[in-house]
């Protein structure tokens, strides 16, 4: 039985690391349309939202500012992960330098792949094996930009997968938006 469960282990392990590299080096093209925006408040969100905040703040131009993206994974583990945040690059842009190419894992979370190559869309992934959770917010990770052009962007989430540590969806995954002003 303990061979089973190893091999069982192995291949769930393998699996996801495939999917989630997959997943971001193949996450879409330069101008990727956004999908819908989509902002409800924080207290009527439930298992498989993801959402960034604060959920609207003003900067000035040239200053660097963070988002927190939330993920609300009810009675299950998040095991796997892949997001598209969509923004407009000639408002703001993604801090590499900072963390793994912008991002930074959060107490509750795990960040394994980025991609920030895209026009207007960054790409992220990322695996546990046990999974982090559960928990109605868990902070998963921090997105590194900084203001370029003054303007009005929304930073609009589309969640590619999230699922649990036998690979089954948590919750109804769904994505927010968050407004930056940039001044």
């Amino acid at each position: 039985m303990r061979t089973f469960k190893n091999t069982r282990l192995f291949f769930l392990t393998a699996g996801l690391i495939i999917m989630t590299l997959a997943l971001v080096a193949c996450a879409g093209k330069n101008g990727e349309k956004a999908p819908n925006i989509i902002n409800i408040p924080k207290e009527k969100q439930g298992a498989g939202d993801i959402w960034l905040e604060p959920l609207e703040q003003t900067v000035s131009v040239g200053s660097g500012f963070t988002n927190t993206v939330h993920i609300n994974s009810g009675n299950q583990n998040v095991a796997a992960f892949g997001i598209k945040v969509f923004y407009d690059n000639k408002i703001v842009a993604v801090e590499t330098a900072k963390g793994n190419s912008g991002v930074i894992e959060g107490a509750d979370g795990f960040v394994q792949v980025v991609n920030p190559n895209l026009k207007n869309v960054l790409t992220i992934g990322g695996f546990d094996v046990g999974g982090k959770g559960p928990g109605s917010d868990l902070n998963f990770m921090t997105i590194h930009w900084k203001a370029i052009k003054a303007g009005s962007v929304d930073m609009i989430i589309q969640i590619m997968n999230l699922v649990d540590n036998v690979y089954a969806s948590v919750g109804k995954p769904t994505g927010y938006a968050a407004k930056v002003i940039v001044n």
